[in-house]
């Protein structure tokens, strides 16, 4: 299968029970790129 989609991001290094209760987002940012000539 030829690959489409490239997917990239940021997240925290270290993941606690405190920034889930705090609702602090693990994913900083996420870049999904086309990377064929063609319409996704």
């Amino acid at each position: 299968m030829k690959e489409k989609i490239s997917i990239t991001g940021n997240l925290f290094g270290k993941i606690n029970f405190a920034l889930q209760q705090n609702y602090v987002p693990i994913i900083k940012n996420l870049i999904l790129t086309n990377i064929t000539q063609e319409i996704i």
